[in-house]
């Protein structure tokens, strides 16, 4: 089952070894595209683990430049690394844990002639971000200009989609202060949201010069002047969320830099190069357009001067970003309301309405009355797929189980292996109904023409089409002493052994074994004592009637031959008569002999 997204599912044990392979070679390629230069020998890292109010995991490897590995349920595959001035930060040792164990600080290595170092902060409470601080010093007595570069790979590879940006179109442009990124709304990894600038018309000293998004490749780059023995601060927000509107808020949120987006920023706050001073104006009588100020109101927000000289704010900050509560905000009160609509379910951090399928699972969907926060099983025997038939087989309905998976029972062949139609078999086939080389059998099934050798009753049931002494034949096989069911060689029309004559056809002889009739001492028989094959009788058969004997061997029992005295006769009549005789007997003593096998 494809479960709503939640933070708190993450295993460390899972992101260090599942993980870890894949994250690794993904960084390792990504440091492949960098020049050789710029790369310096990676140390095994050591994981700092931080988790935000809501959950969210933020992996800082501090001995490997404090970019996150995994993130919640693989987030990233490595992102937000720092290169200052085209070399990759990677100090040497380990960073520190603030007494609060909510910020990092690494260690400072000089690139570039500049000192760095990074500062990440996750907050326990109020939202799910990292805060990442680029804090550059320059010891020396003029100003360095360099390029303050923050690239990385995300966890949603190639499903990776750009879902909003700052200025509300699809586009990824320099003027935009943040972009949002995720794969499947509310599953697989978190939405992301990548805040890295007010913008060009903010009033910050600096601006991106470039940033793309290619696939799930980020990088965005800066050109900083860090002045002599000064300090340049770059500031850029990361933040997880279950949902994409979730992201999208929080990154509208912290543009305006509310007060907890500051926490710890004692030491940095004045030298940040990318967001504008943070001034707020109680009166904007000759401040700038675009100012930060404050209305006095509760119930707005983004409270900006305009040209008139007021200061005007827009947007509801009790918006939660969740279509299943009606937000409300009390003035009266500076207090928020957040109320659940009804017949709804919060899944995910998404809202579902009753009834709703789920998109990928259709036997769960929501049923507020039995589950607000997660799907609900559909009713068993719920259709949950339509049934097929296609080349014989058919697939029955599928529906649901009691635990709300779809279930369908294995393909069955269709009785009479032929599709009635589109979800059904055919009771009784038709000629032309069959598919491929079947026929339309008598019993109304479809069936394979039978190969040489088999039973057959009629010829269509034949691969060749020959149907000859009850087998399947290669050919007609009516040629004298040829037969379809020569042992070893049934199925294909093969002369007769020499010496036998299973069909009767040579009359007073037998086979030859070349497919002609002879007399059995090397002699062939008269075209009268041939017999045409007409297929195997048995003794009651048409072919007994159709013997013929030669009308030379007659047995003259009218004539009675002198008596010589010897007993004997040269008589031409009663020599012959004794041949025929012995004619009829050897045939006698033949067909005894072929019942006695039969």
């Amino acid at each position: 089952m494809l479960a709503p997204f939640d933070p708190r599912c993450h295993h460390r044990t899972m992101t260090s070894s599942f993980f870890a392979p894949k994250k690794l070679a993904l960084s390792l390629a990504i440091a492949s595209l960098l020049p050789i230069s710029t790369l310096a020998t990676p140390a095994i890292a050591r994981a700092v683990d931080l988790e935000s109010g809501g959950g969210f995991l933020f992996d800082i490897q501090d001995d490997f430049g404090g970019y996150l590995s995994n993130g919640s349920v693989d987030a990233y595959d490595g992102c937000y690394y720092l290169d200052v001035g085209g070399t990759r930060y990677s100090p040497s040792g380990s960073g520190t844990l603030s007494p609060d164990g909510r910020t990092v600080t690494l260690p400072t290595a000089t690139i570039a002639g500049v000192t760095v170092q990074r500062v990440i902060y996750v907050p326990a409470t109020g939202g799910d971000w990292a805060r990442y601080l680029e804090v550059l010093d320059n010891p020396g007595a003029t100003d360095v200009t360099t390029t303050v570069r923050i690239s990385g790979n995300l966890g949603s590879d190639g499903g990776t989609r750009l879902i909003a940006t700052s200025s509300g179109d699809a586009t990824l442009e320099v003027r935009d202060s943040w972009f949002s990124t995720d794969d499947t709304d509310g599953t697989l990894d978190p939405s992301l949201a990548h805040l890295f600038q007010a913008g060009p018309d903010s009033g910050a000293p600096v601006s991106v010069r470039t940033i793309g998004l290619a696939t799930d490749n980020l990088d965005w780059t800066f050109d900083v002047v860090v002045p002599a023995g000064g300090r340049a601060v770059v500031m850029t927000f990361v933040i997880q969320t279950m949902t994409q509107a979730l992201a999208q808020a929080e990154a509208v949120r912290l543009v305006d830099l509310p007060d907890d987006a500051f926490v710890g920023m004692e030491d940095y706050e004045t030298d940040i190069v990318n967001f504008p001073p943070r001034t707020i104006l109680t009166d904007c009588t000759g401040a700038r357009v675009g100012a930060r100020c404050d209305d006095g109101l509760f119930c707005t927000r983004r409270d900006r001067c305009t040209d008139t000289g007021s200061c005007v704010g827009s947007g509801d900050p009790c918006d939660d970003g969740n279509a299943c509560t009606v937000d409300t905000c009390l003035e009266a009160t500076d207090a928020c309301r957040n109320e659940t609509t009804p017949d709804r379910c919060i899944i995910g951090g998404e809202c579902v309405a009753n009834g709703v399928v789920h998109p990928a699972y259709p036997c769960l969907y929501c049923d507020p009355a039995r589950s607000t926060r997660d799907w609900s099983a559909l009713e068993p025997g719920t259709s949950c797929g339509e049934g097929s038939c296609s080349g014989g087989r058919l697939i029955a309905e599928a529906t649901c189980s009691m635990t709300g998976v779809c279930l369908r029972a294995a393909p069955e062949r269709c009785a009479i292996g032929y599709c009635e139609d589109a979800v059904s078999c055919a009771s009784m086939c038709a000629d032309g109904d069959c598919p491929g080389d079947s026929y339309c059998a008598p019993s109304g099934a479809c069936e394979l023409p039978r190969a040489n050798g088999s039973s057959c009753t009629e010829e269509e049931q034949c691969q060749d089409g020959q149907c000859v002494d009850g087998i399947c034949c290669s050919e007609a096989c009516t040629e004298t002493c040829r037969s379809c069911i020569v042992p070893g060689h049934v199925g294909t029309c093969t002369d007769v052994p020499a010496m036998t004559d299973p069909d009767r056809e040579c009359v007073g002889g037998f086979c030859d074994g070349s497919g002609s009739c002879g007399t059995g001492d090397g002699g062939t028989l008269a075209d009268a004592a041939v017999v045409p094959d007409a297929g195997a009788r048995d003794d009651a058969g048409a072919l007994d009637a159709a013997v013929v004997i030669d009308a030379s061997l007659t047995i003259d029992a009218a004539i009675a031959p002198p008596d010589d005295g010897g007993g004997c006769s040269a008589g031409t009549s009663r020599s012959r008569g004794a041949l025929g005789l012995f004619v009829m007997l050897g045939l006698a003593l033949g067909f005894a002999r072929r019942r006695a096998r039969g």
